[in-house]
């Protein structure tokens, strides 16, 4: 109670110290119903039944008003034969109001003179109450009858139709009942049930439409534009090649394949057109330039916007539990796939060349060309080769090239890891997209020691691909819990919504897993291996288990990266990562000159030119944009950022030509450069015939015409003075800046 009558011994005792005990408490009741249960007008029991056609029974029941409570004790009956309808139907409806009574009326002596102590009896109440009152009001007889208006400071209990006959329905008006804890308790449970079943499809859902929007955008049919290209390209390199031409050739130089970059004097870069070389750079990898920068979170190398862990998806506790070394006992063999790489070009040296799109026709060696670092051979099979250039996603603006994955993880680099043991297997439907950042397990029981590893990893025909797993760790036998859920914390892990995954639980000991009936996660099938395959999934059972997942803080992270720096000056920026962008997200780079920040982005100039003036150091920042279910990843750990200037001057040899029969003594070669100025650059063909091609011969004739688009169209000719049936070609470029290049586009000859 809030307050209390304080008695000591020997004082007199009064009839307001008893009255204060009793109003005291009321007091005290009153507040806590007003202050925990509700302060509106509802009631509590009144349950209404029919007794016969014309009488209606209510039970006790209470109502509330204002935080106070009003009782009736006893059930009432009633009867509605003065209420029946003549010819139509009526609506009556059962009300409460509350009112406070004197009762208990009581003959008790009662003293009138204290000095003589002469007492007199009288009837006197000796209870008050709150009490709860029923009546019923009518309604008016119609064919489509009404309830009747309910007076203020009444409220509705049920409402009752007539007819003709009697009682024709009693409907209880829940609305205006107060639910109980018991009932709010179930209703919880409820709720429970449904936030662990549709959360993780409702959160997320504006990255979802994000999504959907950008996918379609980039929905190209790949293996048709595909097999296009490749029959333009074979259109486009017998392009001004005459009928009587011996041999012809034409290159797009997309990649090297057609150049001699181990020939003596070769000092030309090939990429997407031949190019100036670098006359200085700088490689180093991407890395935080605050390694505790409150706004990032570096994990495993994977660098993401600060986030906290949250609970995406739980089947609840455990009511089962299977016994892991019970299964057979082998040696599983996985093959992690690792994260998509990323390209960004961006500077003085990437305007981009005409013929990119072919890129696409599959004539070129995409991954070699894009994806591959300095120093690294790449070897991908033709089914990988294949999802490459179907799920390559890229855009060429001058001075901006972008190349991405639209998946997050290939098979084209992987890790092979072998763990010893056990395998059971749960398979779940990933309902949105989501950043992954532990696993919640249940371990019932527990070895003396014995590590655990945990996968998970995509799925075929709704089973396990061990050979395509996506995120690995192993717990030690001292970080697993007994009785409640163990925390698996695995790297930042990308999950694609609609995708169905599997969670894989390895181990040579003797544990003890977690389970739950088959009914709470019917999206879900549990797995065990059988000598070395896996069986018909397990209907009656599935594995107890949570996702977690980051919840961003912020929906932009803006996060410093260290800065770059080249002597006299940075033209071109060159970042290749591992990255994925899923659609609602976008990664874009900045670097600052003269204090302000300038986006890497496509436009038609390039900051890294402003005013001119080369930087020679570039603070550099990453800007993550996207939901606070999904951002960017991106890797530092091994990553190649390299600045780079170019060269004023460029050689490039072609591989050799073999001209089939006795061969030639005319060759034609025709090149297409583009961003050329004749104020600024020169070009000069050239052939390579004789021993070893040490024989350099100038065309005996060049001329050029220029297309709509400002393309120069050189054509050189020889005439040679001796048949010959090899030969190369070598190009040499000039530019009087660094800043002002130009490339050659295509390359094309014939002999006649």
């Amino acid at each position: 109670m809030e307050k209390i009558v304080n008695f000591r011994d020997g004082m007199d005792l009064s009839s307001t110290d008893l009255k204060n005990i009793q109003s005291f408490a009321q007091e005290s009741l009153d507040h806590i119903v007003a202050d925990t249960v509700t302060t509106q007008r509802k009631y509590a029991g009144f349950a209404s039944v029919m007794l016969s056609g014309l009488r209606m029974q209510v039970s006790a029941g209470r109502l509330y008003d204002a935080g106070r409570v009003f009782n009736m004790e006893a059930a009432i009956e009633h009867d509605f034969t003065a209420a029946t309808p003549v010819q139509h139907r009526k609506i009556c409806s059962l009300v409460a109001w509350s009112e406070v009574i004197e009762t208990g009326e009581t003959s008790r002596e009662i003293l009138i003179d204290v000095e003589n102590q002469t007492t007199e009896a009288q009837t006197v109440m000796m209870e008050t109450r709150r009490v709860a009152r029923l009546s019923v009001r009518q309604g008016v007889e119609s064919p489509d009858p009404v309830a009747p208006a309910i007076v203020e400071g009444q409220l509705e209990i049920a409402r009752i139709t007539l007819t003709t006959t009697g009682i024709e329905s009693i409907a209880m008006v829940a609305d205006n009942a107060l639910p109980s804890t018991a009932a709010h308790g179930t209703r919880l449970a409820h709720l429970e049930t449904f936030r662990r079943d549709a959360q993780a499809k409702v959160q997320g859902l504006s990255g979802d439409i994000a999504a959907l929007t950008e996918g379609q955008a980039n929905m190209v049919g790949v293996e048709q534009y595909g097999q296009v290209l490749d029959r333009l390209a074979s259109v486009e390199a017998k392009t001004g090649v005459p009928d009587s031409a011996v041999s012809s050739f034409a290159d797009f130089l997309l990649d090297e394949s057609a150049s001699d970059t181990g020939f003596a004097g070769y000092h030309a870069k090939v990429e997407e057109g031949i190019r100036f070389p670098e006359a200085a750079s700088s490689t180093t990898a991407l890395a935080l330039k605050n390694p505790i920068d409150p706004g990032a979170k570096l994990s495993d190398g994977l660098l993401l916007p600060a986030y906290d862990r949250d609970l995406r998806f739980s089947t609840g506790a455990p009511t089962g539990e299977v016994k892991l070394n019970g299964y057979s006992y082998q040696t599983n063999e996985l093959t992690r796939k690792t994260l998509v790489r990323y390209r960004l070009r961006h500077g003085i040296l990437h305007p981009f060349s005409s013929r990119y799109a072919f890129l696409k026709s599959g004539r070129y060696d995409l991954l070699g060309a894009v994806f591959t670092k300095q120093g690294e051979v790449l070897q991908a099979n033709a089914a990988a080769r294949s999802a490459l250039l179907r799920n390559h996603i890229f855009w060429r603006r001058h001075f901006h090239w972008v190349d991405k994955v639209e998946v997050p993880y290939w098979d084209t680099v992987t890790v092979d890891h072998t763990v010893p043991g056990t395998q059971v297997t749960e398979t779940f439907l990933q309902a949105n997209d989501m950043v992954l950042d532990a696993l919640g397990l249940w371990f019932t029981k527990l070895a003396a020691d014995g590590a655990v590893t945990v996968a998970i990893c995509e799925t075929e025909h709704g089973v396990a691909r061990t050979d395509q797993v996506i995120a690995q760790t192993t717990l030690d036998r001292a970080d697993l819990s007994v009785e409640k859920e163990t925390i698996v914390p695995l790297p930042p892990t990308f999950l694609t919504g609609g995708k169905r995954y599997a969670i894989l639980v390895m181990t040579a000991a003797d544990h003890y897993l977690g389970t739950v009936q088959g009914s709470v996660y019917p999206q879900g099938t549990f797995f065990y291996v059988l000598d070395g395959q896996y069986q018909q999934g397990d209907g009656t059972k599935d594995i107890a288990f949570s996702l977690y997942g980051a919840k961003f803080r912020q929906s932009r992270a803006v996060i410093d990266l260290a800065e770059v720096q080249l002597a006299d000056g940075i033209a071109d920026i060159d970042i290749l990562t591992q990255a994925t962008e899923p659609g609602a997200t976008e990664l874009t780079f900045f670097v600052q000159i003269g204090g302000v920040w300038y986006p890497l982005s496509d436009s038609e100039t390039t900051p890294l030119a402003q005013g001119n003036v080369l930087q020679n150091l570039l603070p550099l920042r990453v800007v993550m944009t996207g939901t606070p279910e999904v951002m960017p990843i991106l890797k530092l750990a091994g990553s190649q950022l390299t600045v780079s200037r170019p060269d004023l001057s460029f050689s490039w040899i072609s591989e050799e030509r073999h001209l089939p029969g006795s061969g030639s003594d005319e060759i034609v070669a025709r090149f297409e450069l583009e961003r050329f100025d004749e104020a600024d650059h020169t070009l000069t063909p050239s052939l390579l015939t004789g021993a070893a091609y040490g024989t350099e011969t100038a065309p005996d004739s060049v001329s050029d015409s220029v297309t709509d688009d400002g393309t120069i169209q050189r054509t050189a000719i020889w005439s040679l003075d001796a048949v010959v049936t090899d030969f190369r070609l070598k190009l040499t470029g000039t530019t009087s800046s660094a800043q002002r290049p130009f490339h050659v586009a295509v390359r094309r000859d014939h002999a006649l």
